[in-house]
């Protein structure tokens, strides 16, 4: 029973140690023999020579005193019993014990969603997948104090760690990542046929296909227009983090017919129903069958007006002579923009709009300096102080600047990184995203199997900022190993057969 005891004490310490705990165990073989003194030697270390002890028995023969090779033999006798020498060498089950605190214990770190890249203290410790991680830690390392978890399209989340648990066991903490809702939504505008012109509360966008971002949550009124076509007009709903689609089959107008304008002189400005439409002589086609109001401006001439009436598949013509002013005293301007459907105003009144591939006339300037504002939202104002000559028409060409406006190019190693910029997907690497508002950015890049790259940029007007990211591999994620539980059960079985073999002999 005493053996048992023995065992069981050297289990003890085995069931307690990690995997980097070594148990080694070793069984001294005893050789029971009835009527023979048996003598047991480990020749594991060469120690100082001893006198085996034997026990008399009445029908065994003494054995003479013999020199034997012990680390340190321990004698049994016993009147009935044969003599046992049980070593107390290193040939005998040792349990390899880390010094206190050096072993290994794990955090459990559980979230509400998978992916979620975990840091222990700012220091990326890996992903979770199936809603946990389990992080190895030192016993004698210093301990970590906060966990946090982020996840691209989540807010992130972070908690206290519990103190380092004791070697060998596990400590667990929760974290839970809600979603982020964007502050924007986006319209992607098509149409058939292609390049019709977008306008949305009547601003102008641009031509289709074109979606336009960061648009506030609300209700919009949308007109796609193209010549020759009925204008498409609808009130689309703009929601958060969602993009609208507006596709836009506009009718052609089947019912038009053409106008010849002509005039004595040449060159007249040419408005129909107020609209623009160039200079004479020009013919003009895709006008609406029925009566329209026509212009023709001049400087330095009399400006005529009358109506005339279209008819399908017909060609309608018009020429008119222009009186000269004897001594003028005014002149004309003639605007374009880029981009066009810009606010024209002059010394401050307002003429109307740049037309798109046109030029914007305007008549009855008096002689002399004239300042000319042309503006568009999302540009800057163009200002400009011109001289009017009576008689003669003065051009203004405006190129307007972008308010407020940069770019970004991100790249990365490898490529293929979804970009997140303040948490919005715009694709993946490489890639320049253009119409960017001025100011600082945080750019997140992610890519399967590597760590997430974050960092802050800063975006200014009318330049283009570049980003390039190196990715860096995810650490493989080490498991704890089992505790040696068999060796310590095979440890007692051979104690417990030992002992059932002592008691039949």
């Amino acid at each position: 029973m005493s053996l048992i005891f023995i065992l069981s004490l050297l289990c003890l310490p085995a069931l307690a140690a990690t995997t980097e705990t070594t148990a080694t165990t070793a069984v001294p073989t005893t050789t029971a023999v009835p009527t023979t003194t048996a003598t047991t030697a480990v020749p594991t270390t060469t120690a100082a020579p001893t006198t085996t002890a034997t026990t008399p028995v009445p029908t065994t023969t003494v054995a003479p005193t013999t020199t034997a090779t012990t680390a340190a033999p321990t004698t049994t006798a016993a009147p009935t019993t044969l003599a046992t020498a049980v070593p107390t060498t290193t040939s005998q089950a040792v349990v390899t014990l880390p010094a206190e605190g050096s072993g290994k214990s794990w955090f459990d770190v559980y979230t509400n969603v998978d992916g979620v890249s975990i840091y222990f203290d700012g220091a990326y410790q890996g992903t979770t997948a199936q809603g946990v991680l389990t992080v190895e830690w030192a016993t004698t390392g210093t301990p970590p104090r906060t966990v946090t978890g982020e996840k691209s399209g989540y807010s992130s989340a972070s908690e206290p760690l519990p103190a380092v648990p004791p070697a060998g066991h596990h400590a667990s903490v929760y974290l839970t990542l809600n979603p982020v809702t964007p502050s924007t939504g986006s319209i992607g505008f098509s149409s058939t046929p292609k390049g019709a012109n977008i306008r949305i509360n009547g601003a102008f966008y641009g031509t289709t296909p074109h979606q336009v971002n960061h648009l506030a949550p609300g209700t919009y009124q949308i007109a796609i227009d193209y010549p020759g076509y009925q204008t498409y007009t609808s009130t689309e709903e703009v929601v958060s983090g969602k993009i609208t689609y507006v596709d836009a089959v506009l009718q052609a107008v089947e019912q038009y017919g053409t106008l010849s304008a002509k005039s004595s002189p040449q060159g007249a400005y040419i408005y129909i129903d107020g609209n623009y439409h160039g200079t004479t002589p020009q013919t003009i086609g895709g006008l609406v069958q029925g009566s329209h109001t026509v212009e023709l401006t001049l400087p330095g001439y009399t400006e005529w007006s009358g109506t005339v009436r279209i008819y399908t598949g017909q060609v309608t013509y018009l020429n008119e002579p222009l009186d000269q002013i004897p001594q003028p005293a005014s002149g004309a301007l003639s605007i374009a923009s880029t981009p066009a459907t810009a606010s024209v105003s002059v010394d401050g009144v307002s003429y109307g709009v740049t037309p798109q591939n046109n030029r914007l006339v305007v008549n009855d300037i008096a002689a002399g300096q004239h300042t000319v504002v042309i503006s568009l939202a999302g540009y800057e104002d163009f200002s400009k102080t011109v001289s009017v000559t009576a008689g003669q028409t003065t051009t203004v060409d405006a190129t307007l600047t972008s308010v407020g406006t940069g770019s970004a190019t991100i790249e990365s190693t490898p490529a293929g990184a979804t970009i997140y910029l303040n948490n919005q997907n715009y694709g993946i690497t490489p890639l320049t995203i253009p119409n960017l508002a001025y100011g600082d950015y945080t750019i997140r890049l992610t890519l399967d199997g590597y760590q997430d790259y974050t960092s802050t940029i800063t975006v200014n007007q009318g330049a283009t900022t570049p980003v390039s990211a190196q990715m860096v591999a995810v650490p493989p994620t080490t498991e704890a190993a089992a505790a040696p539980i068999i060796p310590c059960i095979a440890l007692l079985c051979a104690g417990l057969g030992l002992v059932r073999l002592m008691r039949r002999e």
